[in-house]
């Protein structure tokens, strides 16, 4: 989706979460920048304590900041790509939480990958701004 916006001339700003992979399994999740390309490992699937944490990973809170920086700095912009918020944002209100207060009105929309029981909840924050919203399975 990224690439056919840059090829309409779309200016895309935000937030892409990859999984890393080992071998077959999910090992975690990287940040990429998408303006930049700077991508860096967010998250590890493991059950060591953690100051941020879900059940399932362990983030890298200076990684985690540093996304932060990118959404805070991504407008103006024509379309922002917040991928994803999740239980950090939407169960315990941290991550990037604020990426839902982001001033959209110049922009032409905001791409946000959320999670089935998300969609209504950042909908309801963003108002009057168009959204293409795709969503995963909660397994």
């Amino acid at each position: 989706m990224i690439r056919l916006a840059r090829e309409l001339d779309v200016d895309c700003a935000g937030v892409v979460c990859p999984a890393r992979f080992n071998g077959g399994s999910k090992a975690g999740i990287d940040l990429l920048d998408v303006r930049s390309g700077e991508r860096w490992p967010l998250a590890k699937v493991d059950g060591r304590p953690a100051e941020l944490r879900t059940s399932r990973y362990r983030f890298d809170a200076e990684v985690m900041a540093w996304g932060g920086a990118i959404l805070a700095a991504a407008c103006p912009c024509d379309a922002l790509i917040v991928d994803e918020l999740g239980p950090l944002e939407l169960e315990q209100g941290r991550g990037w939480v604020g990426a839902l207060d982001v001033k959209v009105q110049t922009m032409l929309g905001v791409l946000c990958g959320l999670k089935v029981w998300a969609t209504l909840y950042f909908s309801a924050r963003v108002g009057r701004a168009k959204i293409w919203l795709w969503w995963e399975a909660v397994l």
